[in-house]
C-alpha cells in the first residue's frame, strides 16, 4: 500500500455503524424515563397479579390509574423538574391556574395569564415571587412592582413613583380575585 495525500479511504460500513450507535444512545437518553416508567408499571402489574392469584379476600381498591405503577421516588423525580418547580413556585404565590401532569409540561390554563414576578428586597437578601395582583386585588390599588414605574405626561417611564398597574392589569387583578 501506498498512503497519499491526493485521497483517503473510509469504510462506510463502520462510519454508518458508529453514526446508528450514537442515535441509538441518544434516543435511549432522551426516552429513559419513560421506559423506566413502562418497566414500573409493567412489574406492578405482574406482582399484583401474584398477590391476587394468593389473596382473593383483598377489599382494598385499586390505586388510581393515572399512578398506577408509579413509585415515590418515580413522582419525586417528576416533581423536582425544572418546569415542575417553577410551576410550584408560581402556585405557592397564587398566580396562574395550571393544567398537564406530573408527566407533563405544566402549562397555564389561561391565555392571557400574567405570572409573578421576581421581588428583590435588600433586607431579605433573596428574591421571592410576588404576584402581578395581590388576592382580593391588591395589586390594583397603586402598588408599585419591581422595575416597573408610572408614566409620566411624555408617555416615558419613569422609575420610582406613582402606580405601576395599568388598566388592563387592574381588569386582570380585579378577574383573578373573584
Amino acid at each position: 500500500k501506498i498512503l497519499s495525500t491526493d485521497h483517503t479511504s473510509f469504510n462506510f460500513a463502520i462510519l454508518f455503524a458508529i453514526s446508528m450507535l450514537g442515535k441509538l444512545i441518544l434516543a435511549i437518553s432522551w426516552n429513559l424515563d419513560r421506559l423506566y416508567n413502562l418497566y414500573a408499571r409493567y412489574s406492578d402489574r405482574r406482582r399484583r397479579r401474584r398477590r391476587n392469584d394468593d389473596d382473593d379476600d383483598d377489599d382494598r381498591p385499586p390505586p388510581p390509574s393515572a399512578l398506577t405503577g408509579t413509585t415515590y421516588a418515580q413522582l419525586e423525580w417528576w416533581a423536582s423538574d425544572a418546569l415542575q418547580l417553577q410551576r410550584l413556585a408560581h402556585e405557592m404565590a397564587g398566580s396562574g391556574t395550571w393544567g398537564g401532569g406530573l408527566d407533563e409540561a405544566p402549562v397555564t390554563t389561561g391565555c392571557d395569564e400574567k405570572l409573578a414576578a421576581l421581588d428583590f428586597d435588600e433586607e431579605r437578601r433573596r428574591p421571592v415571587l410576588k404576584p402581578l395582583c395581590g388576592k382580593g386585588g391588591g395589586g390594583a390599588g397603586g402598588e408599585e412592582m419591581p422595575g416597573q414605574g408610572a408614566e409620566g405626561k411624555d408617555g416615558e417611564v419613569q422609575e420610582g413613583g406613582g402606580a405601576a398597574v395599568g388598566a388592563g392589569e387592574a381588569a386582570h387583578c380585579r378577574a383573578m380575585s373573584v
